[in-house]
């Protein structure tokens, strides 16, 4: 499917590919899709290095308008995988696509603005972003500050991812620093401080409890509470000390610090581990909704 995705009258093309990912669960898409599509990147297929490395080097040249509309999609979808090679090439690639191209920058936002993906989201608008300060030309400049607007600043309640805040913001602002702001967009709204986000949901001990691996019929605590909850490693180097910087609490308030680490180890069991990295590739996701919410 990769290798016909930028295919105009291939019926497999990239707008197969979004009508096959789009309605799907996150975690039922990152089955399906992400999880598949970074072992194929893994394996040495280059199928996806050879995509992206073809929009590396001709995105700012001339591309038939549908293939580079294709390949923009091609490419949004591929930052889902958290393969980090895969999808920190596919937002380069995806910003030169769209450096001259401002008026796909914004369709792009605009279709995927909706997908339950932050990973996406994230992306796409970094990728839009960036092509927005490499071109010095003003056009289409205004439609792309109302795209990143609308798609992040007039939802309730706001993103709490706060990369997907900080791209949107620096378009709207590169538009308003060069006078083609849309009038009806306020920038007090696009500005901090934000309003705070939803409380997390707090994570009993009893139910923390339940949650055991079976070793030949001895009881152990799951590996990620282990080392998500109170005093595991992650708890203590991870989460702890981004507390720590963040809410400004120092030892006098450890307990309560624990208290967030329980319920954030909680979430992070289904967070996505990468295979190329160490670390949840979802963590940081996880921590940016904590954050905004504090």
């Amino acid at each position: 499917m990769l290798a016909v995705a930028t295919e105009p009258a291939n019926k497999f093309n990239a707008d197969h590919l979004d009508r096959w990912l789009r309605p799907l669960a996150l975690a039922e898409r990152d089955l399906l899709w992400s999880v598949r599509a970074a072992y194929v990147a893994e394996d040495g297929n280059d199928v996806i290095e050879t995509l992206i490395e073809w929009i590396r080097a001709n995105g700012l040249d001339q591309i038939e308008p549908e293939r580079a509309r294709l390949a923009a999609i091609t490419l949004a979808w591929l930052t889902s995988l958290s393969h980090r090679w895969v999808r920190d090439m596919a937002t380069k690639a995806l910003a030169i696509l769209l450096v001259p191209r401002r008026a796909l920058a914004a369709d792009l936002i605009a279709q995927f603005a909706a997908v339950d993906d932050p990973y996406i989201t994230d992306r796409v608008l970094a990728a839009a972003y960036g092509a927005a300060t490499r071109n010095a030309s003003d056009e289409g400049l205004s439609d792309l500050a109302r795209a990143a607007f609308d798609a992040v600043f007039a939802v309730a309640p706001l993103p709490p991812h706060a990369l997907i805040r900080d791209h949107a913001r620096g378009i709207i602002e590169l538009a308003a620093h060069r006078g083609v702001l849309p009038a009806d967009i306020p920038l007090a709204q696009v500005r901090p401080p934000y309003p705070k986000g939803q409380a997390l949901e707090v994570i009993g001990r009893d139910v923390l409890a339940g949650y055991v691996q079976d070793y030949s019929g001895s009881l152990f605590s799951d590996e990620i509470c282990s080392s998500a909850v109170e005093d595991g490693d992650f708890a203590c180097y991870e989460i702890d000390p981004l507390a720590d910087i963040f809410c400004n609490c120092r030892a006098r308030n450890m307990a309560a610090l624990a208290g967030k680490s329980i319920r954030i180890g909680t979430q992070l069991r289904s967070a996505r581990i990468p295979i190329c990295c160490g670390r949840s590739a979802r963590f940081s996701n996880l921590a940016a909704n904590w954050l905004a919410c504090l």
